[in-house]
C-alpha cells in the first residue's frame, strides 16, 4: 500500500470502562538497562508511539496503552511499559496490569492451570500476578509494590478555602480527599467539580507537602487524585482525576492500594481486612492489605493485593500512512482558527 510507513499490532481490553490498548508488535527498539529508562527512552525518543495510538483520530483524550516488551529484572516474566496520554510513562497501574494479564492468559502467551502466576518488570518494580480464567471473566489479582501514607496537611486551595488532604503511596503519589471534608458550596454530586478541582488542588499540594520515597526510581510527582467516600458494609466510593483533566472510569488500582495504606495507618483496616472499591461507572475492584511492610526505618506501610475482572474488545493493526498528515495523532486545538482583527485604538 502507498505510503505505509509501518503497522502497529495491538490488542484492546478495558478494566472496569477504563482502557487498555496493549502494543505487542511493529515497534522499534526500546534500549534501557531498567524498565524506568525504557520508559524514559521512549519519553524522549519514541513518544510519537503515544500521539499515534492515544490521541485521535486511532484514540481520545483519555486513552490508556501499554509497551509489552522484554524485562530486565531476572525475575520477571514480561517487561511493561505505561502510557498515559499526559506523556507521564507512569511507573506503576493496577488496571493496566489487569488488562496485560488477562491478554497474556487469554491469548496464549502464558499457559498452564489455575492460578496462572506471572511476574511483570515494570518502571515502579516488580509486580507479582496471579490470573484465573475458570470461571470466567479472566480475573487477576495483582500483588503491588509497598504502598505508605506519607502526610497529612490542611492546603488553602485557590478560589475554593482550606481543604484537608492526605498523600500516600500505591504505584503513584495520590492527593487523598474525603468528599466529606470538603467545603458545603462545592458540588460533590457532579464530576465536573472534581475535574475543576484538580489542577487547583495538586497546585497547593506542591506547595505544602514534599514528596518522598526511598527507591531512586519512583517519580516524585503528584500525578493523580482520589476523592472518596466511605460506605458501610466495606465499601468505599471513589472519583479519581488524573493528568491534564483526564477522568478514571475504573475505581483506580494504585488509586486502592494507596487508600489501603491509608486505612491501615489510621487503624480504620487491619491487615487481611477487604473493601470493595467502586470507581466513577460503578464497577468494583476487590482489595485487601496482605501483610505489613517496611518501607525505610521507621516508615511502616502495607503490601496490597488489589483484584478484577478485564474483557476483551479486539485487535487492531494501525496503520502509519506518510501520506496522512495526521497519522501521528492530534488534538483538538482551544482555538478556533478564525481570523481575528484588532480593534482600532
Amino acid at each position: 500500500m502507498k505510503g505505509v510507513q509501518g503497522i502497529i499490532h495491538a490488542t484492546d481490553y478495558h478494566t472496569g470502562g477504563q482502557p487498555v490498548r496493549v502494543l505487542t508488535g511493529g515497534l522499534p527498539p526500546i534500549h534501557g538497562r531498567s524498565m524506568r529508562e525504557k520508559a524514559d527512552y521512549v519519553k524522549h525518543n519514541l513518544d510519537w508511539i503515544r500521539t499515534a495510538i492515544c490521541h485521535e483520530p486511532r484514540g481520545h483524550r483519555d486513552m490508556f496503552s501499554v509497551i509489552l516488551t522484554e524485562p530486565c529484572n531476572p525475575e520477571a516474566d514480561f517487561g511493561v511499559i505505561w502510557i498515559d496520554n499526559p506523556g507521564v510513562y507512569i511507573g506503576m497501574c493496577g488496571h493496566g496490569t489487569f488488562g496485560v494479564a488477562a491478554m497474556l492468559a487469554d491469548l496464549g502467551y502464558v499457559r498452564g492451570d489455575d492460578p496462572i502466576r506471572v511476574n511483570l518488570d515494570t518502571p515502579g518494580g516488580l509486580v507479582r500476578v496471579a490470573i484465573r480464567r475458570e470461571p470466567g471473566p479472566t480475573t487477576t489479582a495483582l500483588e503491588n509494590v509497598p504502598a505508605f501514607h506519607l502526610a497529612s496537611a490542611v492546603v488553602d486551595v485557590e478560589g475554593v478555602g482550606p481543604i484537608p488532604i492526605d498523600v500516600s503511596y500505591g504505584g503513584l503519589f495520590f492527593i487523598q480527599v474525603d468528599i466529606e471534608q470538603l467545603p458545603a458550596h462545592l458540588d460533590v454530586s457532579r464530576i465536573e467539580t472534581f475535574v475543576q478541582l484538580w489542577p487547583k488542588l495538586r497546585a497547593a499540594t506542591e506547595h505544602a507537602v514534599p514528596l518522598w520515597h526511598p527507591q531512586p526510581h519512583v517519580q516524585l510527582e503528584f500525578t493523580n487524585s482520589f476523592f472518596y467516600q466511605r460506605r458501610g458494609g466495606g465499601e468505599v466510593k471513589n472519583i479519581m482525576v488524573y493528568g491534564d483533566g483526564q477522568l478514571d472510569r475504573s475505581p483506580c488500582g494504585t488509586g486502592t492500594c494507596a487508600y489501603l495504606a491509608l486505612a491501615v495507618s489510621r487503624g480504620e483496616m487491619r491487615i487481611g481486612d477487604e473493601i470493595r472499591m467502586i470507581g466513577s461507572l460503578g464497577s468494583v475492584f476487590q482489595g485487601t492489605p496482605l501483610a505489613a511492610a517496611e518501607i525505610a526505618p521507621g516508615r511502616p506501610g502495607i503490601r496490597p493485593q488489589i483484584s478484577s475482572p478485564a474483557f476483551l474488545m479486539g485487535t487492531h493493526q494501525f496503520i502509519l500512512n506518510e501520506e496522512d498528515p495526521l497519522t501521528l495523532g492530534f488534538e483538538l486545538p482551544q482555538a478556533s482558527g478564525f481570523r481575528v482583527a484588532v480593534a482600532a485604538r
